[in-house]
């Protein structure tokens, strides 16, 4: 039940890098008995969001619409109706009521639930946009180690060669936007949170987000028992590591230590700078050698993508918002 609940319920958006628990978290809220959370599915913010234009053209309306039931067909074998989202419009034509239409029809209609939310990751350039369409809106943004989201990736990505470590400045970026953004949106509702604080106290954590967002707390949101998948059926996380992980756990926090090279680990922790003491996380005692600073390099130059990234951080300053191939394309929707 909310808090002062309104006729219309604000969505929620959460995002963060890859491999850093949204999808986790996404299944604790969408455990609420009032909320509807999708992850890995619309994706409007990525898929859509001003791609349209113009938006209030009502042939390009339809196309967005039409392309959102394919896709979803497509890659997931979902169905979603577009008479009833185009229902739903009816004649406002703008993102914010095409988006809200979609994911009503999409995640609602079913259901008795009241509010519905989505997971992207990589879509944290766009908060800005979504408070724009939703004033009253609820974003939650996760950020974990970088260490640990390299190790993660690296593992789990089919990204060609040394691509993965593209990931570190992705991670800068997200993290560096996660501190903007808490002051810049401290009155609205913005909550930032760390993987290692959800796993290591997920209750004190989810209460805290439930108190932000004006949501009545329900202690079967932590219920691992009840996490669905898109489908309905028992959600099962998409984990690297070789020992299965069961529920909401604590055990692979700093499985990076180990498994990550020194010159990796180095180089994240150059990156990062005073970045790590605003999240809590420790730097490691290692030192670089001459040895190792060739090692850094060679492994650069082995990617075109990570050195010209590497190259604007040096001239910049900034990380950057991406995936090592397009996801806008269907061919790399498998990578």
């Amino acid at each position: 039940m909310f808090k002062n609940q309104k006729k219309e319920i604000s969505p929620i958006l959460i995002t963060g890098v890859w491999r850093s628990g949204t999808t986790l978290i996404s299944r604790i809220l969408n455990n609420h008995p009032d909320l509807e959370i999708t992850f890995d599915t619309v994706h409007f913010m990525r898929f859509s969001f001003n791609k349209y234009n113009p938006i209030h053209k009502r042939k390009n309306v339809i196309k967005l619409i039409n392309d959102t039931r394919k896709r979803l067909l497509d890659r997931y074998d979902l169905n979603i109706s577009s008479k009833d989202v185009l229902k739903i419009v009816n004649k406002k034509y703008n993102y914010q009521t095409i988006y809200d239409a979609l994911m009503k029809v999409f995640l609602l209609k079913s259901n008795q639930k009241k509010t519905w939310g989505e997971k992207t990751n990589l879509v944290w350039t766009k908060i800005p946009d979504f408070f724009r369409m939703y004033p009253k809106g609820r974003v939650l943004h996760i950020v974990r180690d970088p260490r640990a989201v390299l190790f993660s990736w690296k593992k789990f990505t089919q990204a060609n060669g040394n691509d993965y470590l593209d990931s570190i400045l992705n991670s800068y970026d997200s993290m560096n936007k996660a501190l903007l953004y808490k002051k810049v949106y401290k009155n609205k509702n913005y909550k930032l949170i760390t993987y290692e604080s959800l796993v290591s106290n997920p209750k004190l954590i989810v209460k805290s987000v439930c108190k932000k967002f004006n949501i009545e707390y329900d202690p079967i949101m932590l219920d691992t028992k009840n996490f669905t998948d898109k489908y309905g059926n028992k959600w099962i996380a998409n984990s690297i590591h070789k020992k299965k992980v069961i529920g909401i756990s604590k055990s692979i926090r700093n499985t990076w230590k180990k498994n990550l090279d020194n010159w990796e680990i180095f180089l994240i922790e150059t990156i990062m700078k005073d970045l790590f003491k605003h999240f809590n996380y420790k730097k490691t005692k290692i030192i670089a050698n001459e040895k190792m600073v060739k090692k850094i390099i060679y492994q650069i130059q082995k990617s075109k993508l990570v050195f010209d990234g590497i190259i604007k951080f040096a001239l910049f300053n900034e990380g950057f918002e991406r995936y090592p191939s397009d996801p806008l394309l269907k061919i790399n929707w498998q990578k």
